[in-house]
């Protein structure tokens, strides 16, 4: 079976701040001190701001007191000296925290005389592999019972219990399967196999034997990517659309402590609601007069996604598919979407050409897409507080509020989709006539995007921003889950009208 495993903290300092300094330090090759850790004067900011626009005073770095020699080291090709290591006041308090750390375990296993690569060593083979992995002291990959045992030694030896160990592993089918494991409890009473056959078994309590049955099925998220759910099927044959759900995602629930019933009670009510949703639009789920108004298009990662995408309408970018969906809902950020089957948009007998128009129409009217500044998102001022005047840039009487760094992120209203939007007719067209310049794109997260003007950034910058996010520990997570759209910079030039994903390779 081919495992992962992941930490989900229950918000504990050895998790959210232990954990990371730890990773962070094998990386750095020594242990610092808090004399190590340096305030950047003001023209040093500046200087940092230029390359880092989100970064803002104070800034500190470490400096080790004796250069690195990366050959020193089991993993030399881990070193980049071009990535400079900054930090704000909150990056501060974990590293302190991770230097504690060191002076404990030192103590505590007799290394006070060791060097540093000698403590380090020591600690990356007392952690999990993920602890250490692409730092100078990665260590082999471990089976999921080494991994376990040195999660519950670590948290054992920090004196903290209730952490949540997610082992995820894809069966011979290439089906993930997840297990919660929380350290230092008892385990679960049921564990995920019984778990699965309680739900079914209530499910099919609940739901008329005599018209429906409830059914494993294989959801497949993308390509490579399946995942165990249940579904209810009538008798007849025909899917009670859109009431098929994950298993892992309740049996999550279930581990960290919420009753069974109230887990069976949402997973009924969300094929309730699901079903009246259905009922309320057709007994066609895609007859066009039904769902004219509700066909829009979202932006999806196309490698992963190739195979799915044969029976489905779409236009490539890149390494970005813009897809024909149905929305089904969108409540408070809550969107619910369907792809079309192409055999569905087939009975329309319209041009493609013409579904794309609709569906780029309907898709700029349901998600009003919104432009602010990085100063106004840094500080945490949300697109609904953000003057309508200020934000709606395809309105005629938009008035821009300049980013001072360059830098703007694009929304579309509190939905997921904002990936989509430079996409759609007519908006990369607006914003480079609104900025007066061409623009870098980057599209890590569904929910926003992230756009530079060029007279700011080389596309060097960009892509060491980039690369800072992927070492995001959210944005790591993500990746991991495959929920990240793409890595890649993309450009719209100005000059031309051509938006397109700049190859890895071009400098």
């Amino acid at each position: 079976m081919s495992t992962t495993l992941r930490v989900s903290p229950k918000m504990s300092q050895a998790a959210t701040e232990i954990l990371p300094a730890i990773q962070g330090i094998l990386g750095m090759g020594f242990i610092p001190t808090e004399d190590d850790i340096y305030e950047l004067n003001a023209d040093e900011c500046a200087e940092v701001m230029e390359s880092e626009p989100t970064a803002k005073p104070p800034i500190f770095t470490v400096t080790p007191k004796n250069p690195i020699n990366p050959d020193d080291f089991d993993h030399p090709e881990y070193f980049n000296p071009n990535v400079v290591n900054i930090m704000d006041e909150n990056g501060v308090d974990v590293l302190i925290q991770g230097i504690k750390f060191f002076k404990k375990y030192k103590a505590d296993n007799g290394l006070l005389s060791a060097t540093d690569k000698e403590v380090l060593q020591h600690v990356a083979q007392f952690m999990p592999q993920t602890i250490s992995k692409k730092t100078f002291f990665e260590q082999p990959e471990e089976d999921v019972h080494a991994t376990y045992q040195k999660f519950q030694k670590f948290f054992e030896y920090m004196g903290v219990g209730g952490e949540t160990i997610t082992i995820a592993q894809k069966d011979e089918r290439g089906v993930t399967l997840e297990e919660h494991i929380v350290m230092g409890k008892e385990q679960p009473f049921l564990n995920y196999a019984d778990f699965k056959a309680y739900i079914i078994e209530g499910l099919a309590k609940v739901f008329d034997r005599d018209k429906y049955e409830v059914k494993e099925q294989v959801s497949q998220r993308t390509d490579e990517d399946a995942h165990e759910a249940i579904h209810i099927w009538d008798k007849v044959g025909e899917m009670r659309r859109g009431n098929g759900f994950r298993v892992a995602p309740a049996y999550e629930a279930y581990c960290r402590g919420k009753p069974i019933g109230d887990v069976m009670l949402d997973i009924v009510q969300m094929i309730e609601e699901s079903e009246d949703l259905v009922k309320s639009m057709s007994t066609d789920m895609y007859a066009f007069e039904k769902i004219k108004d509700k066909v829009i298009l979202r932006a999806i990662n196309y490698p992963i996604n190739k195979k799915l995408l044969e029976n489905h309408m779409y236009k490539r970018e890149g390494d970005i598919a813009i897809v024909v969906y149905l929305l089904l809902k969108n409540v408070d950020g809550n969107m619910a979407t369907a792809k079309i089957p192409k055999t569905s948009l087939e009975k329309w007998a319209m041009p493609d050409a013409e579904i794309f128009r609709l569906a780029n129409e309907n898709t700029l009217r349901l998600f009003k897409p919104i432009l602010m500044q990085v100063e106004a998102v840094v500080r945490g001022v949300k697109p609904e507080k953000y003057p309508s005047i200020n934000k709606f840039f395809m309105q005629p009487n938009f008035l821009l509020k300049k980013s001072q760094m360059g830098t703007y992120h694009i929304f579309a209203d509190d939905s997921v989709n904002a990936a989509t939007v430079p996409f759609l007719d007519g908006v990369m067209p607006r914003l480079a006539d609104i900025l007066q310049d061409d623009l870098y794109v980057v599209m890590l997260e569904y929910g926003f995007v992230a756009m530079h003007v060029k007279k700011k950034y080389s596309l060097q910058a960009v892509r060491r921003l980039v690369e800072n996010d992927k070492n995001n520990k959210r944005i790591q997570s993500m990746v991991d889950k495959e929920e990240v759209l793409t890595t890649n910079v993309y450009e719209y030039r100005r000059r031309d009208g051509v938006f397109r994903m700049i190859p890895p390779e071009e400098v």
